[in-house]
């Protein structure tokens, strides 16, 4: 496990399957190629985070709305215009020709967004595919918002990141506000709310 702050050596790691702890716009996450089905359950084999609880990805700038990813309606792609980038997650369904690991995926939906972070935004930028997201912590442990708190956490685990990307102490924020579409109410609920008033 090696902390820096080098992010060509973070984005290689990211590039060869591995897991990485990046800093996020709310606190730091930690995440992989969303495309790559072992890296994802490494992810969450070190976070232990039970099965069939998809995790968030970011989207690549180049495809702001995830159009390679899932399939949008309209009230949600308004408020993805209005509120990205930024902390706001929005459960879509997932493209039939998507190539996401299922394991990131909650009854065939995934979580997605766009980041304000730079270097989560040139982690997803040079993967060119979406990249898991999900707090850099143990599942069920508060968020973590210094690199070396988090070293020091997952020091102690038989499991653990290859990289953590080293970004100082972050400023304390909520989470990100998750949002979804109901179909029995027809409207947008708000699932989880976090930074970002819907």
């Amino acid at each position: 496990m090696h902390l820096t702050s080098d992010l060509d050596f973070a984005i290689s790691v990211l590039k060869s399957g591995g897991v990485v702890v990046y800093p996020t716009e709310t606190s730091y996450g930690i995440g992989c190629d969303a495309t790559n089905t072992e890296a994802v359950a490494r992810v969450f084999a070190i976070k232990h985070r039970p099965e069939g609880k998809g995790v968030t990805v970011l989207l690549p700038t180049n495809d702001s709305f995830g159009d390679r990813v899932v399939t949008w309606r309209s009230e949600l792609r308004d408020l993805a215009a209005k509120f990205w980038p930024g902390a706001l997650n929005i459960v879509l369904p997932v493209r039939n020709d998507s190539s996401i690991a299922q394991q990131c995926l909650t009854n065939e939906t995934v979580a997605v967004r766009r980041s304000s972070h730079d270097v989560a935004n040139a982690l997803v930028d040079a993967l060119d595919v979406p990249l898991v997201s999900t707090s850099a912590n143990i599942s069920g442990e508060p968020e973590l918002y210094n690199a070396q708190e988090i070293y020091d956490r997952f020091n102690d685990e038989s499991l653990q990141p290859d990289v953590i990307f080293d970004a100082g102490e972050l400023p304390k924020r909520a989470p990100s506000t998750l949002i979804a579409w109901d179909d029995t109410l027809l409207e947008v609920v708000v699932l989880r709310q976090g930074e970002i008033e819907i």
